[in-house]
Formats: structure tokens, sequence, C-alpha cells
């Protein structure tokens, strides 16, 4: 019988293949098909070690939680057990045109750009209109990056560019993460939970990509998108 194939959210799932256990952000030997141009997924094994958690294994791979449990058909309250084989997705993210080396990516959120700007990931930011550049700890967020400086003198940068003042006014912005720059949207007012201590910033602050949505009623934000395509090289 052939293996068989389906599609999630417009990303291609490939029939599984058996890997040795390496972080998505690594896995040797990831091109995609000759005729394919939109992000595939393929997927890996990991055996469980203690301490291991849904959690902390999906940190440690690039993916959200969700899709993890999805994907191995667990609950939230399901444990994981020592020994256990799991299945890990594998995401691969062919590189996209921009009209120069001036614009990012245009890379949906769901679909390329949260696995490129993983939890735990540090990029260089380049607002971009000044052409100032900091870096950033993309810390937590699933519907976009909640996102914090990875410094003080990072803090420091993005007050500046905002005008000497945090603030809610979005500006397009360039990500640049694993040799890939994307195209994105910033605010810089700090917010709500806080991972990095001493960087001089209360919180953190939002980073969107085409079709990331609001944490506040998980719709897309018309402003956001605007400057994303401000930054891709879309905008009319």
């Amino acid at each position: 019988m052939g293996k068989s194939w389906s599609f999630h959210r417009n990303i291609l799932i490939r029939p599984s293949e058996s890997t040795s256990a390496t972080p998505a952000d690594k896995t040797p030997g990831a091109e995609s098909p000759a005729a394919e141009d939109k992000p595939w997924v393929t997927t890996t094994s990991y055996t469980v070690v203690k301490g291991d958690t849904p959690w902390t294994v999906s940190i440690a791979y690039g993916i959200p939680r969700d899709e993890f449990l999805r994907v191995n058909n667990l609950s939230e309250n399901d444990f994981l057990q020592v020994g256990q084989v799991v299945k890990i997705p594998v995401h691969h993210i062919p590189v996209t045109s921009a009209p120069s080396a001036s614009y990012g990516e245009y890379l949906d959120w769901f679909e390329a750009a949260q696995y490129l700007f993983p939890i735990n990931a540090v990029a260089t930011v380049t607002d971009f209109y000044t052409g100032k550049s900091f870096q950033v700890k993309r810390t937590i967020g699933a519907f976009h990056s909640d996102t914090e400086p990875l410094t003080a003198k990072d803090a420091a940068i993005i007050k500046e560019v905002w005008g000497g003042t945090y603030s809610w006014s979005v500006r397009p912005v360039l990500v640049e993460v694993k040799g890939r720059k994307l195209a994105a949207s910033m605010t810089s007012m700090p917010h709500s939970i806080e991972y990095i201590a001493d960087n001089d910033f209360d919180g953190h602050f939002d980073i969107h990509f085409p079709n990331s949505l609001r944490h506040k009623d998980n719709q897309v934000d018309p402003d956001h998108q605007a400057a994303v395509k401000v930054a891709a090289g879309r905008s009319r």
C-alpha cells in the first residue's frame, strides 16, 4: 500500500520518516522537493528521558506544545514516560524572494515564521525606517511573538527608535534569525509577563508577522499587517 499525504493549514505533510532525533533547526538533508514552494513537514522520533514534559520537548525542538500534543495524540493532562517514543514534527521552510535586500521574506506566522523564530530564539531586529538594530529574544507567545530586549542596551535602542518613549505605535521591522530576514511589525510598549530580569524592560513587547493574531480577540490586526507589507516591499 502506498504512502499517504495530508495537508494542514496549507502545509504539506510528507509521509513519516524515521530518523535520529535532531532539533528541527539542525535537521540534516532538509531540502524542498523541486516543485514545492510551500513549507512542508516530516517527522522524526525522540525517546523520552527523565524530566521531559510536553513543554520541554516542544521548546527543545522549536514547535508549539499544542502541535506536539496533537501529533502524538496526547492531551494536556497526559504525562510522558521514560523510554516512550514520541513523534517530532520537523518543519522545512523554503526560502522565498523579496524585492531587494532592503526587504524581508513575507512568511505566514502559523505555517512558517513561528518555526524560524521559535521560543527562546535570539534575533536581530532592524527598524525599517531608521535602520537601527537591536537584539531580542522570543520568550513566549503563540498567536504572535511575545518578545523581550536581550539587554538593557537593546532596550535603550528600542526606546530611541520610538522617539524616546515606549509606545503601542506600530512600526515595520526586519527580523533576522537563522540566516533569514523576515518582514514583521512591532510595537514597543512593555506589558504583562517577563522572563529576562536584567534588561531594564518591565514586561514584553509584540512582534507580528503575516496573518498573526492579537491575543485580546484572536483577530488579525490591520495596522500590524499593513506594516508587515511595508517591510516586505508589498505596500502600495
